[in-house]
């Protein structure tokens, strides 16, 4: 699979600093770190991080398909802390 990164105006780890509108060809782990990165920031009520994330999203199926893995994870992690 393809995949390329949407960079956002976020100052991420290690990223520079481009438009939402520049992409390029990436490597698979450092698209799915990125957009992890971006559900972390996003579930912490980071608004300009969940706007990008959104925009990502709806640019991109597979994005979308990973994203839904990550929350669904995150969901299953929740509710076993809160188990006990």
């Amino acid at each position: 699979m393809m995949a390329f990164r949407l960079f956002t105006s976020l100052p991420l780890r290690n990223r520079c600093v481009m438009s939402v509108v520049e992409a390029h060809h990436v490597p698979d782990r450092d698209w799915m770190d990125e957009l992890v990165e971006l559900h972390v920031l996003a579930a912490s009520g980071d608004t300009a991080a969940a706007s990008a994330a959104e925009r990502w999203i709806a640019a991109d199926p597979a994005v979308r398909k990973v994203w839904t893995e990550v929350e669904n994870t995150c969901d299953r992690v929740r509710a076993a802390e809160n188990r006990g």
